[in-house]
Order: structure tokens, then C-alpha cells, then sequence
């Protein structure tokens, strides 16, 4: 099966019917979102993290989210950063826009083609144009033409097939059916410890929530998933069992993609609230704690850390460097 990045009404139903087929992880209610009144998750700081800040899996320390909002260092950039945030700019635009078309009445297979070449040559300026990148124009190129050229794919096949189904079918249900997800899809967070502003990559109709990543699979993505599930049970009160973890590997002239749906245990789910009070206490203490024995390549305070003395462990930063290979951590000396 060939997976993609650009669900339709198919693969929503798709996905529905594997969730339903899957051995059932049993939940318990009290780690249900609508329970943010009670123990385990009830938070009474009055500190409120992101999902990045709790699940980020940047320090294993909890360093970076010490020097997020206690220090108040503003991040740095670098190319594996870089990256992902092209994968995500990319996929966002890409819907978007798509969404914009059609609801401007270009309903037409032929037609959408050529209005999302058009529209893809203008957002591709802007994009280059608008960010200092470390990464080549090849690999800008590549990423956004083959995420551009398979939405236009898959959705000018939906929208044919959608305008098939029903003479009285009305733009909003044809729009809807062709996608039916949501992106960059905010969250309030606020009763579970976290933001009023919680953004997911995505999330699909019926309630489900999707995150693309660009690194190797890590557990902290399942970690992440789970306290976007949370959120979106606490806000909702919809239970929320599954979740989607789509990994984009670029390569080469190809990117290559892998659906991983995540069973939203409780383990997970207690994991994220631990990980949530250790990360709040932290704060509060305005204690550093230290750096981590590695530090990952992706982390955007590799140069603080490098060159600021380690009050947590008594021990001196040094430079770190990134180094070139697949492997994404580095000694800290």
C-alpha cells in the first residue's frame, strides 16, 4: 500500500477501520483528558508548558525547556532543524491552499491542476525568499515539488470522483470529503497543565490526531501524540485511542514515507504527565538541571550549552559540533 501525506475521505475511513480491527489498549477513565480535575493529572502550578516543552525529546535533562523560560535564551537554527520545518511549511501550504482553490470554485480535476502549478510557483518564491536557509535550493526544491505534485495528484483524483457521487452535493461536503483533515489545528491545553494555544500537524475527521516527523522514530513522538490526545479529550470529551505518526525520510531525488498508528495507551499517557509535572517543578524551583550526557543535534541551544558552565552538574560546557551522518547526537565532550 502506498502511503501518503494527503488523506482523503478514503483513507479516514481507512484508518477508522483499522483502529476498529486493532486488539483495544484498555484505558483507564482517570487518564482520560475529561478528568483534569483529579489526580494523576490534575496540575495546580500556574505554569503552563507546550507539548515540545513536556515531549520534545530535544534534553533529557529537561535543560532546554529550563533555558526556554527560565533564561529566556531565544533558540538557535540549524540544517536539521531546517528540515523539518520545510517538511511542515510545505505540507500546510500545500493544504491550504488546496482548500482556498476549491472553495474559490476551481471543483474541476484539469482545472485545480493548473491552478496549483500556478499557485505553487508563487508559494515557492516566497518560501525561498522568505528564510535564511542553510539547506540547498536542491533539497528545498525536491521536498516542496513532491509534496506540491502529490496533493495535486490525490486531490484532483478525489475532487473528479467526489463530484460523481451527487448531483446535490454542495461545495462544503465535496471539500470535505476530498480533505477531510485539518492542519496546524489549535488546542486549548489550558486544562491539562498545558497552552491555550496547542497546534497539531493535523487532525482528521473523526478525531484523529496526526503528527509528521522528519528524525528517526523516537518514543517521544509517542509521548507527544499522547498529550495532544489529552488535550483534545479534555476539550472535547471525545475518547481519543488512536493517533497517526507519519515519518517523512528525505533522500536521495525521493522522500519516503512511513504511517505508524500509535496505540494512546496509558502508559503513554502517564508518561506525559510525568514527564509534565517534572518539567513545571523545574521551573518553579529555578534550578538548572544540568546537561544531558548527549546532546541531539536537532536541539536549537547547542551553542548555549557549549560555551555556558553547567551550573546543574558543576561541570563546563564546551563548543559542541554537529556531526555529519545519520547518527543525530553528539558527545558533550
Amino acid at each position: 500500500m502506498k502511503i501518503l501525506v494527503f488523506y482523503t475521505l478514503e483513507d479516514s475511513t481507512r484508518l477508522s477501520r483499522q483502529f476498529n480491527r486493532r486488539p483495544k489498549e484498555f484505558v483507564s477513565d482517570e487518564l482520560r483528558g475529561w478528568r483534569w480535575s483529579e489526580p494523576p493529572l490534575i496540575s495546580d502550578s500556574n505554569i503552563r508548558l507546550s507539548i515540545s516543552d513536556v515531549a520534545g525529546g530535544m534534553c533529557g535533562t529537561g535543560r532546554d525547556t529550563y533555558i526556554k523560560l527560565s533564561t529566556h535564551v531565544k533558540p538557535g537554527d540549524n540544517a536539521l532543524m531546517q528540515r523539518g520545518a520545510i517538511v511542515h511549511l510545505t505540507y500546510e501550504a500545500t493544504i491550504r491552499t488546496a482548500k482556498r482553490l476549491m472553495y474559490g470554485g476551481v471543483i474541476k480535476g484539469s482545472d485545480f491542476i493548473d491552478a496549483m502549478r500556478m499557485k505553487g510557483e508563487k508559494i515557492y518564491g516566497e518560501l525561498i525568499k522568505g528564510k535564511q536557509w542553510e539547506l540547498d535550493e536542491e533539497f528545498i526544491d525536491m521536498v516542496f515539488w513532491s509534496f506540491w505534485d502529490q496533493a495535486t495528484s490525490t486531490y484532483s483524483g478525489a475532487l473528479d470522483k467526489a463530484r460523481t457521487v451527487s448531483r446535490y452535493a454542495s461545495l462544503e461536503s465535496i471539500i470535505n470529503s476530498v480533505i477531510p483533515i485539518s492542519v496546524e489545528f489549535m488546542i486549548d491545553g489550558s486544562l491539562i497543565g498545558l497552552t491555550r494555544g496547542i497546534r497539531i500537524d493535523g487532525v482528521l475527521f473523526p478525531y484523529i490526531p496526526i503528527e509528521i516527523k522528519t528524525g528517526s522514530p523516537n518514543e517521544w513522538h509517542r509521548t507527544a501524540l499522547a498529550g495532544y490526545a489529552l488535550a483534545m479529550e479534555s476539550q472535547w470529551e471525545t475518547p481519543i485511542d488512536f493517533g497517526v505518526l507519519i515519518y517523512v525520510d528525505p533522500q536521495g531525488d525521493n522522500i519516503y514515507l512511513h504511517e505508524n498508528i500509535v496505540p494512546i495507551s496509558d502508559q503513554l499517557r502517564l508518561d506525559f504527565i510525568h514527564e509534565r509535572d517534572r518539567r513545571i517543578k523545574i521551573i518553579e524551583d529555578g534550578i538548572d538541571p544540568g546537561m544531558p550526557d548527549k546532546c541531539n543535534t536537532w536541539c536549537p541551544y547547542l551553542s548555549y550549552c557549549g560555551t555556558k558552565k553547567d551550573a546543574g552538574s558543576g561541570r563546563v560546557g564546551i563548543n559542541l559540533k554537529v556531526k555529519k551522518g545519520s547518527n543525530n547526537t553528539v558527545g558533550d565532550g
